[in-house]
């Protein structure tokens, strides 16, 4: 087999097993090719390949996230919460109880009425079944963020 061609499949990110049927040869004969040529198709441990954007700076990956960089990872968390988001506010009516305010998503907030009924946990609510959510959010009612803040002034005793 020649050195060029074969290099060139491991280049393309064939396997093994492709290169013997792309050049229709056993699998032992390509291994072998290989190993005389000092070649390898197994990628570097050390290698990032982001498969999203294709981000291969091995910098911008989380130790343990090796196929998604950070930024791709984040703008992914970040999808996700707004989805989560749009499912609560959809669930408690899409609009400010008080002024009907529904504009902006980012500006309403969930208020709980009871605050010793507050789960201690509902800062991980993401991790959340959808089941559990519903429960944490019928203690809540949704508001604009202007609303919340005349709310916990005008009581102060709320906090």
């Amino acid at each position: 087999m020649k050195k060029k061609k074969l290099k060139e499949a491991i280049d393309d990110g064939y396997s093994q097993r492709d290169i013997s049927r792309i050049f229709n040869k056993s699998q032992t004969t390509v291994r072998y090719w290989i190993n005389k040529y000092e070649l390898s198709t197994r990628k570097d441990p050390k290698s990032h390949l982001c498969e999203k954007c294709g981000e291969d700076d091995s910098n911008n990956f989380y130790g343990h996230q090796k196929s998604i960089c950070k930024k791709c990872r984040n703008t992914e968390d970040l999808e996700k919460k707004r989805q989560y988001k749009q499912e609560a506010i959809d669930y408690l009516g899409g609009k400010c109880k008080v002024c009907g305010y529904d504009k902006c998503n980012q500006a309403l907030e969930f208020h709980h009425l009871e605050m010793d009924e507050k789960s201690k946990e509902y800062e991980s609510m993401k991790n959340w079944s959808f089941e559990r959510k519903r429960e944490e959010l019928n203690k809540c009612i949704l508001i604009c963020c202007r609303c919340h803040r005349e709310i916990h002034y005008l009581n102060p005793d709320i906090v």
